[in-house]
């Protein structure tokens, strides 16, 4: 329906009207593009903390992740070794040492284009080359945990749970059924969660 100047209102499926394009269809809305861009930064963001990484690396990488994903790029020039060092405060040799090791542990790509070295972050997390922490499980547990303390409604299960499932009812055919030990008294078991066996 049309509006007084021209502009017209149109509702999106959470029942709010998009000022930035005014459809509900529109990929390059920047409400919808900044939204794309926080929920990876904030995916990556929690596989760094769960992955072994120096606090050093670590501040890299949310340098790089901050420059792109918080200005909605996926790489981001940076021209100068002076920048991480204004930005961190880790030296400029201590930033080169951290920048390769990031490479090689395949959290980051540097590629350089005209000259100037682009960096990215890497999403692929089942390809970077540093050790867990924690497992995907434990942490999506605590997660659901402190959502149902606060009234949210937990998340799905670990995406390595549901990955490995098929795998792993091929497995219970072949290998011998192994007793069930039950649950300690007094554990919280949520039954919202899904059963994988």
């Amino acid at each position: 329906m049309g509006l007084r100047g021209g502009a017209v209102k149109t509702e999106t499926r959470n029942g709010k009207v998009c000022e930035e394009c005014q459809s509900k269809l529109c990929s390059e809305c920047k409400s919808r593009l900044d939204d794309h861009y926080r929920q990876r930064a904030a995916t990556v963001r929690r596989e760094l903390r769960r992955h072994h990484l120096s606090e050093r690396e670590r501040h890299l990488a949310e340098v790089i992740l901050d420059l792109s994903f918080g200005w909605q790029r996926d790489s981001i020039i940076i021209p100068q070794l002076q920048c991480f060092t204004d930005l961190t405060g880790i030296g400029k040799t201590h930033v080169s040492e951290g920048i390769n090791d990031l490479h090689l542990m395949r959290i980051i790509r540097v590629v350089t284009e005209k000259g100037q070295p682009v960096y990215s972050i890497r999403e692929d997390v089942e390809n970077w080359k540093v050790k867990p922490r924690v497992s995907e499980s434990a942490m999506a547990g605590s997660i659901n945990l402190v959502r149902e303390w606060n009234g949210m409604k937990p998340l799905v299960a670990p995406l390595e749970a549901i990955a490995n499932f098929k795998i792993q009812a091929a497995a219970k055919k072949i290998s011998p059924r192994v007793p069930e030990s039950g649950l300690p008294a007094g554990v919280p078991v949520s039954q919202e969660l899904p059963q994988l066996f």
